[in-house]
């Protein structure tokens, strides 16, 4: 189980167990505790890939004004910013960014930035060198939640997102929440924060979220609930323990399963439907914008895709409710988070069906679901894989006929 190992006035910690590898989740005010980590850590080097909007935004020059503090050699690189470029065709330029400074192992390469950056810097911190470490610092609501947590880095290709990857897990995550604030004005409130918070309720809709250190036996999706202003107004307290709850649900999680053999992939809950319905709209933005600056933010994606996987939950009889299904729709929709299929997408289900199919997940091109019990809670489907094999945590995956999923699709129109 995830220890706490602080709860301060200024930040929290929790420390990971995920086979060999032991770190801490540091979350708050993090910036002297960075200082104070690196510093006393064995690294006679510190490099920084970001991308262009974290330059734009300051938290560049913040990281590096904490890390010049530490005493240590630091330098940076800057990614270009976007979905479309954490793909296969790309991966020569993220080398590129550090073979120019020719890091040694004695590095330590920070991922400082959202889902993407954390995914392409990880990337390449698992197959640089054949392996540098790596600090994740995640800037949005989104990657701290769940991706820079538990060690999932990887690519995109044609084919879908993350069909390229490795397991890298970090050797520290400081999540910086008042990095938070440069996410109040639009157009980059909706994609980087609102729909960043999608992965949170997909937490607190699959795990309670208790822990006997917490000092209270409230679930998580009861909490959620009663403070959504307080995630809507930027309270930092309330940031803050939605994030702890985040790092209690998935740290347990990947601690018993780090290699998604068995109860790890009820954190893909919503996901299936999801990464399709948002392959087949940034084909669709693709064709509209070429340059591919225009991506579908991936909070929505997955909005729209739990709550198809509800929909399949209740109409296979998982135990999900009708009431329990609106209760985590009203918090989506609270959130201004999409949770139904917009117009260019209503006939399309053979298409996004395709998609599903190619999902790394199914089984003979036959797509497999992640279905809730009850709101903090999925079912499983058994102790071992059907082939026999070890599913640590338990099996929670499951084929849908072709018929139910087709009708979940209609009602999420």
């Amino acid at each position: 189980m995830v220890e706490i190992l602080a709860q301060t006035e200024k930040y929290d910690a929790v420390e990971v167990a995920v086979g060999k590898a032991v770190y801490p989740i540091y979350i708050g005010d993090v910036l002297e505790k960075l200082t104070e980590f690196v510093g006393n850590s064995k690294y006679s080097s510190v490099m920084v890939l970001t991308d262009s909007n974290l330059v734009k935004a300051g938290h560049l020059k913040t990281v590096l004004d904490a890390l010049k503090k530490s005493g240590k050699k630091n330098s940076h690189g800057i990614l270009r910013a976007g979905e479309q470029f954490k793909h296969k065709k790309y991966y020569s330029d993220m080398i590129d960014a550090v073979d120019e400074v020719e890091l040694d192992r004695k590095t330590l390469l920070v991922a400082l930035g959202g889902g993407v950056i954390g995914d392409e810097v990880g990337f390449v911190a698992a197959t640089y060198l054949r392996g540098v470490d790596l600090l994740q610092m995640p800037t949005t609501p989104l990657s701290g939640a769940d991706s820079s947590i538990g060690g999932k880095v990887g690519l995109d290709t044609d084919k879908g997102k993350n069909r390229i990857g490795d397991t890298k897990q970090p050797i520290a995550v400081f999540q910086h929440t008042p990095f938070y604030q440069s996410l109040k004005d639009p157009p980059i409130k909706h994609y980087g924060y609102d729909s960043g918070w999608a992965e949170t309720v997909k937490h607190a809709g699959i795990d309670d979220g208790l822990h006997p250190q917490l000092g209270t036996q409230e679930k998580f999706i009861d909490y959620l609930e009663k403070n959504l202003e307080g995630l809507i107004s930027f309270d930092e307290k309330v940031i803050r323990h939605c994030m702890l709850r985040n790092a209690i649900i998935k740290g347990n999680i990947v601690e018993i399963d780090e290699k998604e053999s068995g109860m790890r992939v009820g954190l893909n809950f919503g996901h299936t439907f999801g990464h399709a319905f948002e392959t087949f709209m940034n084909r669709i933005l693709l064709e509209r914008d070429p340059s591919g600056a225009t991506v579908y933010p991936h909070g929505d994606a997955v909005g729209v895709g739990v709550h198809y996987a509800a929909w399949l939950s209740l109409l296979k009889g998982a135990g999900l409710t009708k009431s329990q299904l609106n209760r985590q729709l009203d918090i989506y929709q609270r959130l201004e988070i999409k949770t139904k299929l917009p117009k260019e997408a209503q006939d399309t289900f053979e298409e996004i069906y395709s998609f599903m199919s190619a999902d790394k997940k199914a089984i003979s091109g036959m797509p497999q679901f992640v279905l809730q019990e009850r709101l903090g809670q999925l079912q499983k489907t058994g102790d071992a894989q059907p082939d026999g094999s070890e599913a640590k945590g338990g099996y929670y995956l499951q084929p849908i006929e072709r018929e139910v999923l087709k009708k979940a699709f209609e009602m999420i129109k």
